[in-house]
């Protein structure tokens, strides 16, 4: 299971949204590999909007995402639809480096010249 680490700063926080936090939160991290760390950390400023920053690690890679709401849920939402496509974005690229790695291999094997290769 995965380690979450809370931070609140000027803000109270209630079990339901603490929960929902959690939800969200370990959705994100059920996609990375390995043994991944998540620190939420939640700030209220003076005009009543909350700002949200989420940094999901393990470690090989590092993930972070900050967003500005009137409400933490509607701010946590939008912070996990963004971890998700980095976490996406980062998968696609390193399987896209894999192949690339293997062609570039393929095409320097020295093939004997007598194999019928078509």
């Amino acid at each position: 299971m995965s380690h979450v680490q809370y931070v609140f700063q000027g803000v109270y926080i209630d079990s339901q949204v603490r929960e929902y936090i959690e939800k969200k939160v370990t959705s994100v991290v059920r996609l990375m590999s390995g043994s991944p760390r998540a620190e939420v950390e939640i700030r209220a400023d003076k005009k009543g909007k909350f700002s949200v920053e989420v940094i999901v690690q393990n470690a090989s890679e590092k993930h972070i995402a900050k967003n500005t709401a009137d409400s933490i849920c509607g701010a946590v939402d939008v912070i996990e639809e963004e971890l998700k496509a980095q976490i996406r974005r980062e998968k696609e690229r390193t399987s896209t480096l894999k192949i690339r790695g293997a062609r570039s291999i393929k095409k320097k094997l020295v093939i004997d010249r007598n194999a019928r290769m078509k």
